[in-house]
């Protein structure tokens, strides 16, 4: 686990805003150092709602690949997540 609170990656990986613990933001551009001792209340806003969005997002996968591995014969075209398969066939062995 991170001592970040907030480390969000867009485009690809070319940029990455993190909140430390401390409370001071960067931004990474390529992995790289880019901006240091940024505080904007906007890009922290928009950070904790992409993180938001990914977490809702991870979390109807699961239940989307659930209901897949509960109904193998539902004709629905999804891609199945590996690490949340084992994890849906690990809770019900």
């Amino acid at each position: 686990m991170s001592d970040d609170l907030v480390n969000v990656t867009v485009s690809d990986g070319k940029y990455t805003f993190i909140q430390r613990k401390g409370g001071a933001c960067v931004a990474l551009r390529y992995g790289e150092p880019w901006r240091e001792h940024i505080f904007d209340g906007l890009m922290l806003a928009m950070a904790n709602r992409i993180e938001e969005l990914e977490a809702e997002v991870n979390y109807l996968r699961r239940w989307q690949n659930a209901a897949f591995l509960a109904h193998p014969n539902i004709d629905i075209d999804i891609e199945i997540d590996p690490e949340a398969q084992e994890e849906l066939e690990g809770e019900t062995k």
